[in-house]
């Protein structure tokens, strides 16, 4: 079981060194860890940097959860912190109409919870 790899809309490069719309991914979700996780997702009508922008606000340093910023894109954001990461990757649907969120969390599992629900 080597785990899966997190493939969104912002990734681009195929070995060591690639990203993740700006983050570089963790062993999380590149599958070379067996780290506890979860990776949840949704689907809103927001754009994705409206989802990005919220994500900064949920999870970043000027709020209840202060992690630090270590990635952001108009497609994504990376925050570490409290020994766990979150990265939450917004790609919009063909259409356009919609948009897909997934979010990957180690440590910060309830917190992911909670801002997929808030969208």
């Amino acid at each position: 079981e080597g785990g899966f790899r997190l493939r969104p809309c912002g990734w681009r490069g195929t070995g060591t060194g690639d990203t993740i719309g700006g983050c570089t991914p963790s062993a999380m979700s590149t599958g070379t860890g067996r780290q506890e996780m979860v990776r949840i997702g949704t689907r809103t009508k927001l754009t994705p940097e409206e989802v990005v922008r919220r994500a900064v606000r949920f999870f970043g340093p000027a709020r209840r959860y202060g992690l630090e910023v270590t990635g952001e894109t108009g497609v994504s954001a990376c925050f570490e912190g409290g020994g766990g990461r979150v990265e939450v990757t917004a790609c919009a649907e063909e259409d356009g109409r919609r948009t897909q969120v997934d979010v990957v969390a180690r440590e910060w599992e309830e917190a992911a919870k909670q801002f997929i629900t808030s969208l």
